[in-house]
């Protein structure tokens, strides 16, 4: 069984990313990667995305939990089928991300974010990311795909 292996690489792979970004980013530092497309730049956010219910990171940390709790209910499920392969790859990607973004919210409070796009006018974008968030929009259309 790989998967268990995959969501463990999903989850330590953006742990060392953001201990990377954490101490050799300042936020508000900006820079230009992958030929100007992509720029680094750390912010945290105790909210969801666009710093949804950013003033109760309580209630934030709950939900998150819960949904994790879900996934890892549905992904040990999956584990002891013999079918469904692109699934089980995205409950692990789905998996990954989100214990890693719950793992930072548990230990500063608040997700690390530390990239973002910039558009077709040359501008970056409002909305920052990381790698466990990339992992869970791939891992919800490969789990979508599947089903």
């Amino acid at each position: 069984m790989i998967f268990p292996f995959i969501t463990a690489a999903v989850f330590a792979t953006d742990y060392f990313v953001k201990k990377k970004v954490n101490t050799e980013l300042k936020s508000g530092d900006e820079k230009e990667i992958l030929g100007g497309h992509v720029v680094l730049n750390k912010c945290t956010n105790k909210g969801f995305a666009c710093n949804f219910l950013e003033e109760n990171p309580d209630l934030v940390k709950k939900i998150t939990m819960f949904i994790c709790a879900m996934i890892g209910c549905l992904w040990v499920k999956e584990l002891f089928c013999r079918k469904h392969p692109v699934r089980k790859l995205g409950l692990s990607f789905l998996l990954g991300g989100g214990l890693m973004n719950l793992y930072d919210r548990h230990q500063n409070g608040e997700v690390t974010d530390y990239f973002s796009f910039k558009g077709k006018d040359g501008k970056k974008g409002k909305l920052a990311y990381n790698l466990s968030d990339m992992f869970i929009f791939l891992g919800s259309i490969l789990t979508a795909v599947d089903n």
